[in-house]
C-alpha cells in the first residue's frame, strides 16, 4: 500500500481548492449560525417562560415545585430536540465541503441535504454518539455526586478528576474510530448507520496518528480565530473541513483503490 498524504500536502489541497470559495463558505457558515441562534432562540422560548412563572410562585408550594421540575424536564427535551436539528444542518455543511472538494456542483442549499436524505440516519448517528457519552461519564458522574454528598472524603475528589480525565480521553478515542461515520453517511446515501461506523472503524486503522497529527497543525490558527474574536474561524472551519475531507478520500484510495473526482491525489 502507498504512503498516506502527509499534513502538509492535505492542508495543501485545502488551501488550492478553497480559492474563490471563501466568500460562499463564509457564507454558509454565517447562515447555519443564524439559524441556530434562531432557532434555539424559540425553542428556548418557553423555558423563559415557565421559569418566571416558577419565579413568582412560591417555591415551596405544589404549584412552584410542578413549575421547577417541569422546567427542567422542558429545558432537556428541547436541548434534545435542538441538538437533533442541530447535527441536520452540521451534516449540510459537511455536503457542501465535500462537494467542493470532489468538484461538485456545491451551495449553500447543500445545508438542507440532510433533511432531504434519510435524515433519519444523521439523527441516528447523533444520538447514538451522545448516548456513548454519557455512558462514558457515568462513573464520573456518580463519583462527583458522592464527592458533593461527602466533602470530607478527599479521595473522592481525586477520582472524580481522575474518571474526568478517563471519560475525555474515551471521548476522544470514540471519535478518533467513529468520526468518519458522518463523512459516509453524507456521501453514500444509502448507507446506514452501523455500517457508517463501522466502515469509519475500518479505515481509521493504522490511520489515527495521522488524524492526530492533521488536528493537531490546526491548534494555532483556532488560536487566532479566538483571538480575532471568532471571526477568524470563518476561515478556519473551511479550511479544517476540506483537509479532513481530503484526509478521508486519501484513505479510501489507498484502501478500496477509489478515483475521487476532482480530488488530485
Amino acid at each position: 500500500m502507498e504512503r498516506g498524504l502527509k499534513t502538509s500536502e492535505l492542508k495543501g489541497m485545502a488551501r488550492r481548492v478553497l480559492v474563490g470559495k471563501y466568500g460562499i463558505s463564509a457564507g454558509l457558515l454565517t447562515v447555519m449560525a443564524l439559524v441556530c441562534m434562531g432557532g434555539g432562540v424559540l425553542i428556548f422560548a418557553p423555558v423563559f417562560v415557565m421559569a418566571g412563572m416558577a419565579v413568582a410562585s412560591d417555591i415551596n408550594s405544589s404549584n412552584g415545585i410542578a413549575l421547577i421540575l417541569g422546567t427542567y424536564g422542558v429545558i432537556l427535551l428541547l436541548a434534545f430536540v435542538f441538538n437533533m436539528v442541530y447535527a441536520l444542518f452540521t451534516a449540510g455543511s459537511v455536503r457542501f465541503f465535500y462537494n467542493v472538494c470532489t468538484g461538485q456542483p456545491y451551495g449553500i442549499g447543500d445545508l438542507l441535504f440532510a433533511f432531504k436524505n434519510r435524515w433519519y440516519r444523521f439523527v441516528g448517528l447523533n444520538l447514538i454518539v451522545s448516548l456513548v457519552g454519557v455512558v462514558m461519564n457515568i462513573p464520573y458522574l456518580v463519583v462527583m455526586v458522592a464527592a458533593e454528598l461527602e466533602p470530607w472524603a478527599e479521595w473522592l475528589q481525586v477520582l472524580e478528576f481522575l474518571l474526568m480525565i478517563l471519560g475525555t480521553v474515551l471521548g476522544i478515542v470514540f471519535q478518533l474510530f467513529f468520526g468518519l461515520a458522518s463523512l459516509i453517511l453524507v456521501e453514500d446515501r444509502q448507507k446506514g448507520v452501523f455500517v457508517s461506523m463501522g466502515e469509519s472503524a475500518r479505515l481509521m486503522r493504522g490511520n489515527v496518528l495521522r488524524l492526530i497529527v492533521l488536528g493537531l497543525s490546526f491548534l494555532g490558527s483556532i488560536l487566532l480565530s479566538v483571538l480575532s474574536c471568532y471571526l477568524g474561524f470563518l476561515w478556519t472551519v473551511p479550511y479544517m473541513s476540506c483537509a479532513y475531507i481530503y484526509f478521508y478520500l486519501d484513505i479510501k484510495r489507498r484502501r478500496e483503490g477509489e478515483y475521487v473526482s476532482g480530488a488530485e491525489m
